[in-house]
């Protein structure tokens, strides 16, 4: 429920607020710190893919940034990573 929360916060704020993230900085140049909105969007979006926590594209606003995320050639699914006991072997139980 919380991640699932998180995500109506980003879709909130890409689509209510995404000017804001543009700043006038010194000499009048502009800042974009959309790099940095989408850095974490797709941190939520890698945990939640990891994990399977929640499918972000469930949420309508969000299907298409997701999609273009996940269909971008650096997006990897990543798997999550196996606890070792200290000796480099893995804890879980052979088969």
């Amino acid at each position: 429920q919380m991640v699932r929360r998180i995500f109506y916060v980003y879709a909130h704020v890409y689509y209510e607020h995404l000017p804001d993230f543009v700043e006038i900085g010194e000499g009048g140049q502009r800042l974009s710190r959309i790099a940095d909105l989408n850095a974490g969007f797709c941190h939520i979006l890698g945990l939640c893919d990891m994990y399977d926590l929640f499918d972000a594209s469930l949420i309508p606003p969000l299907r298409e940034i997701v999609s273009i995320y996940r269909s971008s050639p650096g997006w990897i699914r990543a798997e999550p990573a196996v606890a070792t006991d200290g000796n480099g072997s893995s804890s879980e139980p052979a088969d």
